[in-house]
């Protein structure tokens, strides 16, 4: 009975989820009466379900559902706007009905009649102007369901690891064969054999995928509800449902595209007044489509509204010290419309209920590269903005170029490579700036890192490339995110079946996996974004003016977290300076004066220089954030990670070592909530949460809270 339950939850989530979709369709569309009959039917056996399994209570609402949508095949009643918003309202009781079945919870209690008399009355009326006109296929209604069994991901993942070492048994084999006698019936079974593994495999690995429909269906009831919140016009239109996605993938983009919607919604898409004045139609229009180029899946939400202020956001973005008003001045259009994806940036004037507390993109940019992905934007003021998700087709099998680092093989992500260019040519110039190098590859400058410097090859020195001693690969996360990668040597393209790697390996930054190649010979596929936030750009301080061309010799300061560069004139020298040096009567850049071999020498206070340079050393330590939660289970699960993004280091439990927390995060309602403490955030179950408190599945709300305390503590 257990498994027969647990049969129902994960069919009925299902169900509800498409019923949702399809009815804000057949909303927009009430003369396809093919929609209605499949809607129906999927009713029909919900009820059929909870009788089968004695749960009266569900039985009943989707019995009074069957038998509303009856009357309406039967022409007994007409449909409108407020009885399929009952409808709607009946399947989100459901869905939390179910819920609380999958938690083990008693579902017999509680009070229905109000759902039952709105779908008798069609009482739950909402606002005239919030329309969501959906724009789908007709013919998706009528297409007949493909038959199919339910197989846990557990025992698909296991059979992908079979397959695996069905491969590496393959390789022997071959490499067996090579020392006998040739024998034409031998080579062609074993060529019979590495196709059917081949095939075998390809196999296993496409039960993994599922229609992007999945991933979709949601997002017609999203803008139908935050349409009528907003008191928006909308049409949607969806394209590309068909197209095929690994089903761990389709999970990690949830987030980012509901963020996404949303966003469009409430900050891209003006009210009908607004676009009216602007000679628009009242209905702006939300595109969603998707299309598969080569092994990588690329998803675009675009809208029509008002575009994104590039202006506004250079004003926010020097205003919260993200860049300099120098560096702005010297930053092109696509540069100032790439910074929506800094934390904590926002061109709203106010906190929404609907999308939080700014764009967040910075969240859904972290989401899309953790899988291997890029994300870039573009706007036109007043025409529309347009997001573009590039992921790639499959998380276990990505396409992958294998590239050498001295006598090491490493893995990389096709997805990330603009260009591989070989460092003797003509094009390329790489020259040293202070302890760092950048690459000109004809008239572009770009920042270098060297492959054996990322991954510490024990042979590795430091002399400068000389002609053909490297490759250099580009590397691309977006439009304004590019570098280069210097490599010994680029071997081949292969596709190839990742696995995670070990905890202590993808914590590094570095590696975003272990993956097993046909050769059988194990690689570390090395995380393109890792790689970018390694390098770091360090404040200059001098005491006049600097020479516009030639060499600068330069200090080198650090406190141990914060590092700055201070210029210098001459040579320097390493001498011990006085313990009686007369001291400054105030603090400034020189901290005394002292006497050195007769000559007076001013000693420079290198906290002070340090003080306005807040710039942490890569790899110093991060600021310390310990949870105390009532549920340990769910805050490593997922308080932790949201912790870590926005830039902490996590601890757990009370004080049992000896290095202090910056914050305290108490997920915990018998916790007595102090006086707003700086060091102390608090969370609790109620969306009521009060003043002091956060709703502890407000995963915007934390995340801004966290980063206001993280450059409150010094922006570490």
């Amino acid at each position: 009975m257990d498994e027969l339950l647990a049969e129902f939850i994960a069919e009925t989530r299902e169900t509800l989820e498409k019923i949702s979709s399809d009815l804000v369709a057949w909303e927009a569309e009430p003369s396809n009466r093919a929609r209605l009959d499949e809607i129906f039917r999927f009713v029909h056996t919900v009820k059929g379900s909870c009788g089968f399994l004695d749960l009266p209570r569900l039985e009943k609402l989707s019995h009074c559902t069957e038998d509303l949508l009856q009357r309406f095949r039967s022409g007994e009643r007409e449909p409108s706007h407020d009885l399929v918003s009952a409808i709607l309202a009946v399947v989100d009781r459901i869905t939390q009905l179910v819920d609380r079945l999958d938690a083990g919870e008693s579902i017999d209690d509680g009070d229905d009649d109000d759902l039952l008399k709105a779908l008798s009355s069609g009482g739950y009326a909402t606002p005239k102007n919030g329309i969501c006109r959906p724009h789908q296929s007709t013919s998706a209604a009528s297409t007949p369901a493909a038959r199919s069994i339910r197989v846990p991901v557990a025992l698909l993942d296991q059979l992908m690891g079979g397959v695996s070492d069905l491969v590496l048994a393959r390789n022997e084999l071959s490499r067996q064969l090579r020392g006998v006698a040739p024998s034409p019936a031998l080579e062609g079974a074993f060529d019979r054999l590495s196709q059917r593994i081949a095939e075998i495999r390809d196999g296993v690995t496409w039960t993994r995928m599922q229609r992007i429909e999945s991933l979709f269906a949601a997002v017609p009831r999203l803008v139908r509800d935050l349409s009528e919140q907003l008191g928006k016009e909308v049409s949607l239109k969806i394209d590309g449902e068909d197209v095929e996605l690994d089903r761990e993938m389709i999970e990690v983009l949830r987030d980012p595209l509901t963020h996404a919607v949303r966003n469009a919604l409430d900050h891209g898409i003006e009210s009908p007044e607004q676009r009216r004045e602007a000679g628009k139609q009242a209905a702006g229009t939300l595109e969603l489509s998707a299309r598969q180029s080569g092994n990588q899946i690329e998803i675009t939400i675009r809208d029509d509204g008002a575009g994104i202020d590039t202006a506004r956001i250079a004003e926010r973005a020097v205003g919260a010290g993200v860049v300099s008003s120098e560096q702005m001045e010297r930053l092109g259009e696509q540069a100032r419309l790439d910074l929506i994806f800094q934390p904590g940036l926002s061109t709203v004037e106010r906190a929404s209920e609907i999308s939080g507390r700014g764009v967040g993109m910075d969240v859904v940019r972290a989401n899309v590269e953790r899988i291997g992905g890029v994300i870039s934007i573009a706007s036109e003021p007043g025409s529309g903005t347009t997001l573009t998700l590039s992921v790639p087709l499959t998380l276990t099998i990505i396409p992958a170029l294998i590239v050498g680092v001295e006598e090491h093989l490493f893995a990389l992500p096709r997805l990330a490579v603009d260009e591989i260019i070989a460092a003797d040519k003509q094009a390329v110039s790489i020259e040293a700036v202070g302890d760092t190098e950048t690459v000109v590859i004809r008239t572009e400058r770009l920042p270098l890192v060297r492959a054996r410097d990322v991954v510490e090859c024990p042979d590795a020195t430091s002399d400068m490339p000389k002609a053909g001693a490297g490759i250099v690969m580009i590397l691309s996360l977006g439009r304004a995110r590019r570098f280069a990668l210097l490599v010994s040597h680029v071997h081949d393209h292969e596709e190839l079946v990742v696995k995670p790697a070990a905890p202590m390996l993808m914590n590094s930054g570095v590696f975003a996996g272990t993956a097993l190649p046909d050769n059988g010979r194990p690689l570390l596929l090395l995380d393109a974004a890792g790689i970018a936030a390694r390098g770091k750009l360090l404040p200059l301080l001098a005491s006049g003016p600097l020479p516009e061309t030639g060499e600068l010799r330069l200090f080198r300061l650090s406190d141990g977290d914060c590092v700055c560069a201070y210029a210098f004139e001459g040579q320097a020298d390493a001498v011990r300076f006085p313990a009686d040096y007369r001291r400054a009567s105030r603090p400034g850049k020189a901290a005394g004066v002292g006497v050195v071999d007769g000559v007076p020498v001013e000693l420079l206070d290198a906290h002070f220089l340090i003080a306005g340079t807040v710039q942490p050393l890569a790899g110093s330590r991060r600021a310390r954030c310990r949870i105390a939660a009532d549920d340990e289970g769910w805050a490593q699960a997922l308080l932790g990670p949201l912790v870590e993004l926005a830039g902490y280091d996590v601890v757990y439990g009370g004080e049992t070592d000896d290095e202090p927390a910056d914050l305290l995060l108490i997920a915990d309602d018998t916790a007595e909530c102090g006086e707003g403490s700086d060091d102390v955030l608090y969370l609790t179950d109620s969306r009521d949460a009060g003043p002091g408190r956060l709703y502890r599945y407000d995963r915007e709300g934390i995340f801004d809270a966290l980063r206001e305390r993280l450059r409150g503590a010094g922006g570490r």
